[in-house]
């Protein structure tokens, strides 16, 4: 895919992406409107201390910005449709067939027990489920707690040729949170980067890999393979960069 360049009103976005029409008028946009609003203000207060790297980040703002990093991997359109297709297709036969898919994501997305999910579903059309899901698997309280518990820290880029990169997909992290090395990290600047991780040792090899030459490089790869269609920049210094990399999915770890 070629990229071309564009300007913040020209950014992606798909209107209408959590607007739930076939919901009452003042539910169809509460998903948006209400929990998103209220989750990505909480989000912007926590990165400005992290931008001056304050990691004193209080309640309510520390579950913010933990709430808004679980958000990028669940609120994108491929993953609402995706969600939204699974729940569609499935309230046309018995509930207890969604128990197997359900259980697929439950213990990663930290949600009850089956029995207990359908104990506090109230009944309702594909739309009031879809966007309930939404809402529970984004607020997990479960993965909270895992985000929350990390050591966190952000540093900037010392040796940089060119900044750092964001995209549709920015989120870098493992393969599983829980393992012994989970980490998650997300650029935040064109030159700083915000890091989490179960144990210190983790956030001290990262930033010593952070500080050869050339990390700007590594991350931006990273960022790029798996954007799914935006990737954004100061200036278009690197656009051969991202038209040669964009979208090849690589698995996201800084380790390579």
């Amino acid at each position: 895919m070629e990229p071309r360049r564009t300007y913040p009103d020209g950014t992606g976005y798909v209107r209408g992406l959590y607007f739930f029409r076939n919901l009452p008028a003042q539910v169809a946009d509460s998903l948006e409107k209400k929990f998103f609003l209220r989750a990505d203000a909480y989000a912007s207060e926590a990165m400005e201390r992290l931008l001056k790297h304050d990691l004193s980040v209080r309640e309510p703002f520390h579950s913010g910005w933990s709430r808004f990093l679980m958000s990028l991997l669940h609120r994108n359109p491929e993953a609402v449709e995706r969600l939204g297709h699974l729940v569609r297709e499935r309230m046309s036969v018995p509930l207890d067939s969604l128990r197997a898919e359900y259980e697929k994501v439950r213990e990663e997305a930290g949600l009850p027990s089956y029995d207990e999910w359908c104990t506090t579903r109230p009944p309702g059309d594909s739309d009031r489920m879809h966007l309930m899901l939404m809402r529970d698997i984004v607020d997990s309280k479960a993965v909270g707690t895992l985000l929350n518990s990390m050591s966190w820290s952000v540093t900037t880029l010392k040796r940089q040729r060119f900044p750092l990169l964001t995209s549709d997909r920015p989120i870098i992290m493992t393969n599983g949170l829980v393992k012994e090395n989970g980490h998650i990290a997300l650029p935040i600047s064109p030159t700083t980067i915000f890091i989490a991780a179960s144990k210190t040792e983790t956030i001290k090899a990262m930033f010593a890999d952070i500080d050869k030459d050339g990390a700007e490089t590594r991350i931006n790869n990273l960022v790029v393979r798996q954007a799914v269609k935006y990737v954004y920049g100061v200036d278009d210094r690197q656009l051969r960069f991202v038209s040669n990399r964009l979208g090849e999915r690589r698995r996201s770890t800084p380790f390579g």
